[in-house]
């Protein structure tokens, strides 16, 4: 299976060929990642292709990101982040507080991606 490094996670779906592919998981390794992936793999309808919100901040994803950041409308200034970070736990109130001061502006937005678990962006 090519494995060289560790942990290192395969997905192959429900078959009887032991010649299956074996596709490498590239996303993160919390909780939600794995089950988000696993639900894709198994149901891909199942994903939201919608940003939410997060106060005035739009949160996006691997699915939401480029229908969302992509229309043309308005620009954009992206947060790529790991909750783990302490710069950037430290960065959030600014964050936050510039969202809210432009959030009449309807010429630009701020959003967030939590890089460890939206690796395909």
């Amino acid at each position: 299976y090519g494995v060289q490094g560790y942990p290192t996670l395969k997905w192959i779906s429900a078959t009887t060929d032991k010649n299956a592919e074996a596709v490498e998981y590239e996303s993160g390794r919390s909780t939600s990642a794995l089950v988000k992936y696993v639900q894709k793999k198994l149901n891909p309808e199942s994903i939201s292709t919608e940003a939410t919100m997060d106060g005035d901040i739009v949160v996006l994803t691997d699915e939401s990101f480029d229908n969302t950041v992509f229309t043309g409308k308005e620009s954009w200034l992206i947060k790529f982040y790991a909750p783990w970070c302490s710069h950037c736990k430290d960065m959030q109130p600014s964050y936050e507080a510039a969202a809210a001061e432009l959030k009449e502006n309807s010429n630009v937005k701020l959003a967030m991606v939590d890089a460890t678990e939206n690796g395909a962006i």
